[in-house]
């Protein structure tokens, strides 16, 4: 989950699906209640580690604080990494303000001529 500090900074937080719910990481690797999920939890997070800079770091603190990113760094992992990160099937969840910097919107500007043998409509085939 990123979050947004301010307008240069960034904070990054990991959860992860246990018994089909989000978990906050520092939750599963510090209550005993998630022990027996904590070591394939380690190993999902884990793979995230070659496009995650900090990663070891925020593993080893036990997930306490979130990994903190300036602007170039989020930048570079919106528009390097995110889409490598969701094809290992991981969801990278975003605020409002960054969703549209990363999947933008199709948009479209239809203008129609008025005659009197005009149809209106269009098939997606014709776009």
């Amino acid at each position: 989950m990123v979050g947004v500090d301010d307008d240069e900074n960034f904070s990054v937080d990991i959860a992860v699906s246990v018994d089909g719910q989000m978990m906050p990481l520092s939750d599963v690797l510090s209550l005993t209640v998630y022990k027996p999920q904590r070591l394939q939890a380690l190993h999902e997070v884990m793979l995230l580690e070659p496009f995650l800079d900090g990663l070891k770091g925020y593993v080893g603190g036990k997930a306490a604080m979130p990994m903190r990113f300036n602007l170039s760094q989020m930048q570079a992992f919106l528009m390097r990494t995110a889409q490598a990160v969701r094809l290992l099937g991981i969801e990278v969840v975003l605020p409002r303000e960054l969703r549209d910097l990363v999947r933008p919107q199709v948009t479209m500007k239809i203008k129609r001529r008025e005659s009197a043998d005009s149809v209106a409509g269009l098939s997606l085939d014709e776009m």
